[in-house]
């Protein structure tokens, strides 16, 4: 007959009982591996893959900051146009965060073909991440940009959050000063 201790009982019921409560499964892949993904995409032009590796919160944030800058004719007006195809700004009000980013982007980089280029020619080397909590990574890498004959390096931090068994990218700094640029002008207006 085999006899089980009260203790090694419990300590049993409490292997059984402890992945029910344990945080969300850990990510199938690293912080550095999301953004390298990201960032290749951004490089290629590939809108929809670089909207697919932003964190929903992210995308919904994008919108509703750029948004007021297509529902005025003055400065956002090329943009728009570029952005568009001439779609008036009730139906740009009604396209999914998803598709929101894809045609900015895309929109971008037709009024600034140069920038694409740019872009195109960056070096991105991960340097790391640093974890806050158990949700988000701020990764630094290294981008090493050539325009013209001058060459740039600089140090940039983009920071992800967990998204289901992976992570996605939040809003760079730059993409917030964009927004807040493109509002300064519709309210100089």
């Amino acid at each position: 007959m085999f006899v089980v201790s009260r203790r090694t009982l419990c300590v049993l019921l409490a292997v059984l009982l402890l992945p029910a409560g344990l945080p969300a499964q850990a990510p199938t892949e690293t912080p550095e591996q999301v953004v390298r993904q990201y960032t290749e995409a951004m490089r290629g032009g590939e809108w929809q893959t670089a909207a697919r590796l932003m964190h929903p919160e992210a995308l919904e944030q994008f919108r509703r900051m750029l948004l007021p800058a297509f529902e005025t004719d003055t400065p956002g007006r090329e943009l728009r146009d570029q952005f568009s195809d001439g779609m008036a700004s009730s139906r740009i009000r009604h396209l999914s965060d998803t598709t929101f980013f894809e045609r900015f982007f895309r929109g971008m980089m037709t009024l600034s073909p140069e920038l694409l280029g740019v872009v195109q020619g960056a070096e991105i080397a991960m340097v790391g991440h640093v974890s806050e909590g158990e949700d988000i990574a701020h990764v630094v890498y290294r981008m090493q940009m050539k325009m013209d004959e001058l060459s740039v390096t600089r140090l940039d931090v983009m920071s992800v959050k967990r998204h289901g068994d992976t992570w996605r990218a939040l809003l760079t700094g730059s993409m917030e000063g964009l927004a807040a640029a493109l509002a300064r002008r519709r309210e100089a207006l």
